[in-house]
């Protein structure tokens, strides 16, 4: 009882957070500017799943994306609400035309080194991925590659750890929203723990809208990740505000 009292708790100060950032990215959001096409997210989750990693429990995490003829760069912060000195900072720069997504990002966690000015290994906190993803409009195919920072494994050699993901686009039915993504890591890294060719994220989400208005929505989300490789089963229940 105790642990779940601490749970609510925690979920409901992400609420609160939720609150405060969309009204500061709601007037942020409202400026017109023909130039630039401009997207925000606020987050509160029960768990902080990522390509079947367990990064932790309750978090909030913000993100935005601003977009110049095709270039867009996309910034995202999250914390972890039961270890207020969990950070993570993720910078992405990529180019999209005809439905091809091509770019780089930069991951950096507290958690692997406090400091986010510290770029040498073995100590960095940073790992920089180059993507290539395209959109068959009923699913969307990705493939991410380390190239740079921390992907080092124990023997001191660079592990080009990779993951491809497929994931379709939103089904409406039974008025809820549906989404399904499916992620492989194609051969062996201590990044991802796995010996070989892995299934490690099989995911299932389901959403209701609460609020739509013209310049925000808010839906609340239920989600199922399985991790096979790490014989790991998750349910993740959260709410994200978009502007």
């Amino acid at each position: 009882m105790k642990r779940q009292f601490i749970l609510k708790r925690l979920i409901f100060q992400g609420v609160l957070q939720v609150i405060m950032l969309s009204s500061f990215c709601t007037s942020w959001a409202q400026k017109p500017d023909s130039l630039f096409n401009t997207s925000y997210t606020v987050t509160t989750e029960s768990r902080y799943i990522w390509r079947g990693i367990d990064c932790g429990g309750p978090s909030t995490n913000i993100s935005a994306d601003i977009g110049w003829r095709g270039i867009h760069m996309e910034f995202f912060a999250g914390v972890n609400l039961q270890q207020t000195d969990y950070q993570e900072l993720d910078l992405s720069l990529y180019y999209e035309w005809h439905d091809i997504y091509l770019g780089f990002t930069d991951y950096w966690c507290s958690a692997d080194n406090p400091s986010w000015f510290r770029f040498r290994m073995p100590t960095t906190g940073h790992t920089i991925e180059a993507f290539a993803g395209y959109d068959f409009g009923p699913l969307y195919v990705s493939w991410c590659t380390h190239v740079a920072g921390q992907d080092i494994n124990s023997a001191d050699r660079r592990q080009w750890s990779s993951y491809l993901e497929l994931t379709s686009a939103d089904l409406e039915w039974a008025n809820l929203c549906w989404q399904a993504s499916l992620g492989i890591v194609p051969w062996q890294t201590e990044y991802y723990d796995v010996d070989g060719l892995s299934v490690n994220n099989v995911s299932l989400r389901i959403a209701k809208e609460i609020v739509r208005t013209d310049h925000m929505s808010l839906p609340v989300f239920m989600q199922l990740t399985a991790n096979p490789a790490d014989e790991k089963l998750y349910c993740i229940v959260g709410m994200t505000l978009n502007l």
